[in-house]
Parts: C-alpha cells; sequence; structure tokens
C-alpha cells in the first residue's frame, strides 16, 4: 500500500517502508512465551505495588518537605521542588513563598 502512494514524496515512502519493516521484525521477535512472561511480570508488579500503597496508607502523613527529604540519598545534594505557591524547598524543609 505503501508503494503505491503516488503523492507522497518518494524519501518519505521510503522511510514509511523502513518503519513498517522494522515493525515486522519485532512482531517477529514477540511469542506466546514473552507474552505469558509479560503478563506474569504485570502480575507480580501489580501486587507489589498494592502492598506498596497499603504500607503507605499505614504510615503518618509526611509534609510535603518531609516526603521530599525522604527522597534524597544521605551525604547526596538535597532535592528541591516547585509548585505555584512555593519557589523552591531544600534539605532545611523551609520554603521560600
Amino acid at each position: 500500500m505503501v508503494r503505491s502512494q503516488t503523492r507522497t514524496d518518494p524519501a518519505e515512502r521510503m522511510r514509511m517502508e523502513e518503519a513498517l519493516t522494522a515493525a515486522l521484525g519485532r512482531l517477529a521477535r514477540i511469542s506466546a512465551e514473552l507474552c505469558v512472561m509479560y503478563m506474569e511480570a504485570l502480575a507480580t508488579d501489580q501486587d507489589r505495588w498494592q502492598r506498596h500503597i497499603s504500607q503507605i496508607r499505614g504510615q503518618r502523613m509526611l509534609s510535603r518537605a518531609e516526603a521530599i527529604n525522604s527522597l534524597t540519598v544521605r551525604g547526596e545534594t538535597p532535592l528541591t521542588w516547585h509548585t505555584t505557591k512555593t519557589i523552591a524547598a531544600r534539605d532545611s524543609g523551609s520554603a521560600r513563598h
């Protein structure tokens, strides 16, 4: 079908053919076993995520600054964050308005 598109620029047709050929090559590598492995990994990931969310819900609520600080590796440069009301917050947890 791509080859029959006479109104399309020849260079564009060639890119389209190359893209379709590459897609067919990827399709040939997808097996039923690969799909099963993917679905099993997805189910495992979803279970882990649900456990993670349950653990978070059981913890006390952190302030935004505490939550951001908890994501920083000790001894590393602290993360900064921005919102429409806050310019930045650093490791001290204080925000400049």
